[in-house]
């Protein structure tokens, strides 16, 4: 029989605590490459970045996961939206009824 090969022991390293790692949202990540191949002025990025934002903070889809039928519920949102808005502003007297401060249409 032949002996068994010495072990050696190595001595345990200080174990690092891993940070906690928020997880990158893809989605915002692709709105930064839409942007950045377009050639857009500062005010059409902010624009179409605060759009966008507003898109993702909606739906938690991913891009390749939302269907037509999903951009219409959000347009449709939008528009309850900013009827509510319109009322506010009427009811509180900020706008008389002839003279609205916001336009609702529906395309």
């Amino acid at each position: 029989m032949t002996p068994l090969p010495a072990i050696q022991v190595i001595p345990q390293l200080p174990q690092q605590r891993a940070l906690p790692q928020t997880p990158t949202d893809l989605r915002r990540l692709r709105v930064d490459e839409f942007l950045q191949a377009r050639s857009l002025s500062p005010n059409s990025q902010r624009a179409y970045r605060r759009e966008l934002e507003r898109f993702l903070e909606w739906t938690d889809k991913a891009w390749s996961d939302i269907t037509p039928r999903q951009i219409a519920q959000f347009k449709a949102d939008l528009l309850e939206e900013r009827l509510k808005a319109a009322i506010l502003i009427l009811v509180k007297g900020y706008a008389t009824p002839g003279k609205a401060a916001i336009v609702v249409t529906s395309e």
